[in-house]
């Protein structure tokens, strides 16, 4: 008989990221014991499996009300499973899967054999010769996996780069109107993930990661002209802004939510600094990127952001003058106090050479 193992949710959160982790957060279970669900929350959930923040179909549990639980025996031949719950995909969670009792696992090699990531398969696919990134786009930005196919890009490094956040405001609390309908919301952020990773890399940035129904980016990794990163950056911002309004209204008409409350629109901000980005090594996830008081900042700014605003730092400002019309204000911004910032108000009167695109997946 397989060993049952629980799960509550959510109960532990993160106040650098305000992500809420279930408890535990990572769950290690031999392949095929069953894994019990318990909602000790006031919501219903519904857990969906998800690769960098983009729900897919391996696992599915829910809808789950307030009090009740569902289980799921877990038997799939991968090493680990990220989840989220789709009416709230800030809340998340991850089950490592062993072939064997950990117990078993005495020797280092067996036991790193069996808790790998992906993203260290991959990294060691590389090295071995995987010379076409192609089919591991969907797990890397294709920037950062040519960084594992270069040993001595391994190590972090210092640069100065411009990092972008996104976040789209006032989905909190329109995704409330879908708690019985996720897929409705997870359609949005389909759309909205993947235009963002297209103008992204229209603008030679490199897609960091998706944080909830946020985004992280960074620009100028290939690029030593500090002014040209921030003037990407900004554009990708611009672009991105202008897109989600058309993202929008197509997801109004479509899912039929004309009389719906979707006062929602996608905010950011930008600055330029110096910062560490290369891989972070841990017992059981290895990660490539960017760390450092320049993503805080960045960050801060985008959580001070309003409405559909782009923000963006002195520092930044000082690399495009004269090609962006700014509005300056003075913002509380947590950890840095009162800060002067500047919301862009014009585009760029050089778009670095792109044009409008066509995403290639057709949502």
């Amino acid at each position: 008989m397989s060993e049952r193992k629980t799960v509550r949710m959510p109960k532990i959160q993160d106040p650098a990221n305000n992500l809420k982790y279930f408890d535990p957060r990572f769950i290690l279970i031999r392949r095929g014991e069953t894994i019990e669900w318990i909602n000790d929350d006031a919501k219903n959930h519904l857990i969906l499996s998800h690769e960098f923040g983009q729900p897919t179909d391996l696992l599915r549990i829910g809808p789950i009300a307030p009090g009740e639980t569902q289980s799921r025996q877990i038997n799939y031949g991968i090493s680990k499973i990220d989840y989220l719950c789709s009416s709230h995909p800030e809340e998340r969670g991850t089950i490592v899967i062993l072939e064997k009792d950990e117990d078993d696992l005495t020797m280092p090699e067996p036991r790193l054999e069996h808790l790998d990531s992906p993203e260290q398969k991959a990294r060691e696919q590389a090295l071995n010769g995987i010379e076409e990134p192609e089919s591991l786009v969907k797990y890397f930005d294709p920037l950062t996996f040519e960084m594992l196919l270069n040993p001595d890009k391994h190590q972090l490094q210092s640069k100065s780069l411009s990092v972008v956040f996104w976040d789209i405001s006032g989905f909190s609390d329109m995704s409330l109107q879908f708690v019985d309908d996720p897929s409705t919301v997870i359609s949005l952020l389909k759309k909205y993930f993947n235009w963002a990773n297209y103008i992204i890399h229209g603008n030679t940035g490199i897609l960091d990661k998706f944080i909830g129904d946020g985004v992280m980016a960074y620009f100028g990794y290939d690029d030593n002209a500090e002014n040209q990163a921030a003037i990407n950056a900004i554009n990708a911002a611009l672009e991105l802004k202008e897109k989600f309004i058309v993202i929008k209204d197509e997801w109004v008409k479509e899912s039929a939510l004309e009389s719906k409350n979707v006062g929602i629109n996608v905010k950011c901000g930008i600055h330029t600094g110096n910062l560490l980005i290369g891989i972070i090594d841990t017992e059981y996830r290895n990660q490539i990127t960017a760390i450092g008081n320049t993503v805080n900042f960045a960050s801060r700014l985008e959580g001070v952001a309003e409405e559909d605003e782009i923000l963006i730092s002195a520092e930044t400002k000082e690399k495009v003058e004269g090609i962006f019309t700014f509005v300056e204000e003075e913002r509380e911004l947590q950890t840095f106090g009162k800060v002067k910032v500047y919301i862009v108000t014009g585009r760029a009167k050089y778009r670095s050479g792109q044009e409008t695109r066509t995403p290639a997946l057709g949502y």
